[in-house]
Formats: C-alpha cells, sequence, structure tokens
C-alpha cells in the first residue's frame, strides 16, 4: 500500500510545530499498535523498520517502511505461518536496498526465539534474498529487542545480538553475546558465542572501530552488574580486552552513562558518543550529554546537553545522527514518568559540529500527549530522521520526522546556565525564609513556582525580577526536598532545590 505525505504537514496532537521536510504519522486501527524501532538510509530513500501488534490476536510481526525523497512510502506488514516478531535492525546497502534481522520460532504457542531470520528487502519491501540461522546448544532463544548490524572494511555484514541458554521460571532470562558474520546476500560466513559472567547483559550500540579490525560493544554485562563497560571483539569474532566507563574515581562527570550511542569516530582512538547520566543538576534522574572520548576511556571534552529547564531525556536507541563535521544531530526528549506532569511534553533535536559546538537546535511541544523518541539517523541528503511513538490515553501513534539543517532554529547559546543567570538561594537548608538573588536578570517579567517531589505545588504567581532578592515565606512547608521554578518571558530559565527543615 503506497501513501502519499503532504509537506509541512500539522500534525493535530502538537501544540507548535515549526517547519520540517516531511512527517509521516502512521495510521493503525485501535486494536493495532506499531513501533518503528531502527531506521537508516539506502541512496535515495530512507526506511524504517520495527514491530506490527494486533491487540485482538496477541500476535506480533515485523513491519517495515521505505520513504522516498518526497515523503511518499510503501509499507508492509511481514505475516508468516511462523512468528518473527520484529524487525531489531536494519542496515542500508549501496544498491537501495537494506538487510534487516529479526528473531524467528516455527512454533507461534512458543515465545523462545530460537532462530535468526535475515534478509534482503528492495526498495518495494520485497524479499530478494534471506537466511535462517538456528541457535546451537544450549542455547534456547535470542533476545527480541537487541540486535545490532554493520560493515565492517571486509563489506561484510557483522551482526550482535543477546542469546538465552535458560529461561528461570521466577528470575531475569541471563542473556550471553552471539556475533555472527554475512555476506551481502545472507550468507553465513561465521558465528560465535561469549558467555556472560555477570547477571546483566545489555547492548547498547555495536561499532566498528577504523582501522583496526576490531569491534567495540558499548553496554553493561560480561564481569561485573551495573558498570557500563565496552567489549573488544576482534576480526573472527573473539573476545579481546574490556573497559569500564564509570569508575567514579576516574569519571566523576560521567557516572553511569546510560544509553549509549556512538555517533562517529574520529580515528582510531577517539570516538563521539551521546549518552545518559545520573550526574545531573536537574530534576530529572538522568541527563542528556554528548563526549568526546579515547579507545582507553579517558574523556576529552564533554557537551552538557541538560537545559535549565530540566526537561530533556536522552532518546532510546540511537540518538545521535552523524552527517559531516559539521552537521551532527542528537534528540533528547522530556520523560512523562517524571513527575512534573504540568511541564510541557518537548522534543529537542540539537545541532552540533565535531568540536561539541552548539549550533542550534529544533524544539517541538505537545500538548496532551507524549512523543517518544525511539531512533534517529541520518538521511541521505544530510537531514535527520526522527522515529518516534507518540503516547496517548487511548492508543500509542507511530511519527516520523524529516529535518533539515535549515530547520533548525540557528543561535549561540543553546542552553541556559546557572552561572549566566547567577541565581543561588540560601540558607539551604532553610527554616523559615528562603533568599533567593538573581542578579544577572533585570527588568524582566516573570512567574515563580514551588512543589514537592510529588510535583505538588504549593505557591505560583507572577513577579518581576530586577537584579533582586526575592524572599519566599516557607515555613507553613512541611520538612522534605522542595523546587522553586523561575519561568522567565513566559520560557523556563531555571529549576533548583532545596530543603525545608
Amino acid at each position: 500500500m503506497k501513501r502519499f505525505v503532504l509537506l509541512l504537514l500539522i500534525v493535530a496532537f502538537a501544540k507548535t510545530i515549526n517547519a520540517q521536510q516531511w512527517v509521516i504519522e502512521y495510521p493503525t486501527e485501535d486494536y493495532e499498535e506499531v513501533s518503528f524501532i531502527h531506521g537508516d538510509k539506502s541512496l535515495t530513500y530512507d526506511y524504517a523498520v520495527g514491530r506490527y501488534e494486533n491487540n485482538q490476536t496477541n500476535e506480533s510481526y515485523p513491519i517495515a517502511l521505505c520513504v522516498d525523497e518526497n515523503g511518499n512510502y510503501i509499507d508492509k506488514i511481514f505475516y508468516m505461518e511462523s512468528k518473527k516478531s520484529v524487525f531489531s535492525s536494519v542496515l542500508g546497502l549501496d544498491d537501495g536496498n537494506v538487510f534487516v534481522t529479526a528473531p524467528y520460532v516455527e512454533n507461534n504457542d512458543s515465545d523462545l526465539y530460537n532462530k535468526l531470520w535475515v534478509a534482503i528487502l528492495n526498495p518495494n519491501l520485497e524479499i530478494v534474498e534471506e537466511n535462517y540461522i538456528e541457535l546451537e546448544e544450549p542455547y534456547l532463544s535470542f533476545s527480541t529487542s537487541t540486535m545490532h548490524a554493520l560493515f565492517n572494511d571486509d563489506k561484510e555484514i557483522v551482526v550482535a545480538t543477546l542469546v538465552a541458554d535458560s529461561i528461570p521460571e521466577h528470575t531475569s532470562i541471563i542473556y550471553d553475546y552471539s556475533f555472527y558474520k554475512f555476506d551481502i546476500h545472507c550468507n553465513l560466513l561465521k558465528q560465535s558465542y561469549l558467555e556472560n559472567l555477570s547477571r546483566q547483559c545489555k547492548i547498547d550500540d555495536f561499532t566498528l572501530i577504523p582501522d583496526k579490525d576490531i569491534y567495540a560493544v558499548f553496554g553493561y554485562g560480561m564481569e561485573v552488574s551495573g558498570m557500563a563497560n565496552v567489549i573488544y571483539i576482534d576480526n573472527d569474532l573473539n573476545y579481546k580486552s574490556m573497559s569500564f566507563l564509570d569508575e567514579q574515581q576516574v569519571y566523576p562527570d560521567l557516572m553511569l552513562p546510560y544509553r549509549m550511542s556512538v555517533g562517529h569516530w574520529y580515528d582510531e582512538n577517539h570516538f563521539l558518543m551521546s549518552a545518559q547520566t545520573v550526574q545531573t543538576e536537574g530534576l530529572n534522574n538522568w541527563k542528556p550529554f554528548v563526549v568526546k572520548m579515547d579507545t582507553e576511556m579517558n574523556v576529552v571534552k564533554t557537551l552538557d546537553l541538560e537545559r535549565a529547564d530540566t526537561t530533556d531525556y536522552v532518546a532510546e536507541y540511537e540518538s545521535m545522527a552523524y552527517v559531516s563535521s559539521d552537521v551532527i544531530y542528537v534528540s533528547t526528549f522530556w520523560n512523562r514518568g517524571s513527575f512534573l506532569d504540568f511541564l510541557p511534553n518537548t522534543m529537542t533535536v540539537f545541532l552540533v559540529n565535531e568540536n561539541l559546538d552548539l549550533l542550534g537546535r529544533k524544539t517541538m511541544s505537545f500538548n496532551d500527549y507524549y512523543f517518544y523518541v525511539l531512533h534517529v539517523h541520518p538521511s541521505y541528503d544530510g537531514s535527520c530522521i526522527v522515529q518516534g511513538v507518540v503516547l496517548g490515553e487511548d492508543n500509542n501513534r507511530s511519527v516520523i520526522y524529516k529535518f533539515r539543517k535549515e530547520d533548525m532554529e540557528i543561535i549561540t547559546d543553546v542552553t541556559e546556565s546557572y552561572d549566566d543567570l547567577k541565581i543561588n538561594c540560601s540558607p539551604n537548608p532553610v527554616s523559615s525564609c528562603l533568599n533567593i538573588s538573581v542578579e544577572s536578570v533585570v527588568n524582566k517579567d516573570a512567574r515563580i513556582l514551588l512543589f514537592d517531589m510529588m510535583g505538588r505545588r504549593y505557591l505560583e504567581k507572577d513577579i518581576v525580577l530586577d537584579g533582586n532578592v526575592l524572599s519566599l515565606d516557607v515555613s507553613s512547608l512541611p520538612e522534605g526536598t522542595y523546587f522553586y521554578n523561575i519561568i522567565v518571558d513566559g520560557k523556563n530559565e531555571i529549576k533548583e532545590k532545596f530543603v525545608k527543615k
């Protein structure tokens, strides 16, 4: 089925949408859910792949979408007698086709995905070539959500995924690593397994280190649970070594990086990565950042994307789209799971360069819905594709945006920092009167809000900032942690927390 998407379409659920090249709001019935979790470019096409679910029959199938340069697209649900639950990865080829992966099971009544389905799809979403790879003993099942595919220097396709050798009835599945090497006709050339020595195993990203014939697996697992690491695999798909990323004494500013996405290798010794960290000054439990690091896991430079309104949150899966040294897109979104339900639901695409200079941003706000970014990749023309799901009260909808560099709001200062505003409060902890000093904001209309950890508001009033000190009587507040939010000219400028004793 072929549909046409109008350029500059304004989606009904969006509160404010500036110009974008095109947007697709994928249509579904009330009983259907579609998630496009991965994408890639190939010639003049952009592909999105993921999962189609029928809530009436409890069945799920892979779904793919191919979009041309004008926003026209073809979509296909891969209904099969046997269950192939989800396209977990897609890799663009040189001829306009793509290589896709999906877990497979012959028995529809089983949740054990005991085969790996790989295929080549053309722009009409027809299967050109395919292959089925069986698990070797003692492994029983593939992970349905974690598969990564890339080209190596020999133009072979290498796939990294997770497999389970047992499925305990009352505990979480313990995964091991598996690696596969294919030619461009889906023929299996080599496979290997790597035992995970911890109770946690997660692959955030899988990359090839240039000029070294070494692969890097970014995630968690192998030796120590709960610590982010990089596992190095040689060209024969054998384990080589491992490095940790989150040792507190070594990386005090990057503790527990999470959802790591390696968008670019500068050379064989330095890479560019977007991630999240618990080291945040704001209200969220996580904050987004972009970092340049070397292969010894030393931090070379960091770009903090935590905005002063603290509502940005690094996108799940791959959040960076590298186009060139001066065009790099990084997408963040606000986590609706936060208690700050009164704040706008926003998605922001940042424009940065290799030097980690902030060049601009694209922010979109939503009224009653929450846009959850699932994947970001560069398009063939230097644009950025952002795939996500709109979480609504009744059902979820898949939406795909295409942004150009020209759509970005080009600015010199993307974030408002605490230092620039020179705002501080004292005493903290406080028992009666909290004094908030605002030295650098002069003759500005503003609003101040006061709320607790559960998001309950205790104060909201209009004020005028003129380099003055605001005094708030907090003596009637119960003991606990609170936040004040100062909004200048209708825009969130800063939030800070204090303790009432």
